[in-house]
């Protein structure tokens, strides 16, 4: 029987960029420590990696911010920007413009690096879940299944 990988490259054949899951079992590290899913109970679209064949074009966004929800609050605070939930979707919702601007969509990424900060809220730990719910929105969909 065929792995997750086999099928992918069955799936793409040999000219396509290949996603390589995270396996379901056996691997201690991952999204959020290991977990497979939200609380919310839906799975976490992360990969372990991608494969991108020799002679394919690679183009490299320098990187996007959140947008800001509250214009009134001083620019470094939390109120500014929102909790890590809503500066993920707002960072997401730049990128999905830009993009279009070079007619592309999220199906052409292969990496998203995320810097996480401390949430004060939080008592400094990271809002992890708080990102995931919002990736969660943009990737592994019925309209973006990467």
């Amino acid at each position: 029987m065929a792995n997750a990988h086999e099928k992918e490259r069955e799936r793409l054949g040999t000219v396509g960029v290949i996603r390589h899951p995270f396996p379901s079992e056996g691997h201690d590290q991952g999204p959020q420590s290991g977990d497979s899913s939200l609380q919310t109970a839906s799975s976490l679209p992360f990969l372990l990696g991608v494969t991108v064949p020799a002679g394919r074009e690679l183009f490299f966004l320098s990187g996007h911010t959140p947008t800001l929800v509250d214009a009134d609050a001083p620019s470094d605070r939390l109120k500014a920007f929102g909790d890590t939930y809503s500066q993920t979707v707002g960072a997401f919702q730049e990128l999905g413009r830009t993009l279009g601007l070079l007619g592309l969509n999220f199906s052409h990424l292969i990496q998203i690096r995320a810097l996480l900060v401390g949430d004060p809220t939080l008592n400094g730990r990271m809002d992890c879940e708080g990102y995931s719910r919002a990736h969660a929105e943009f990737f592994g969909t019925p309209e973006q299944p990467n």
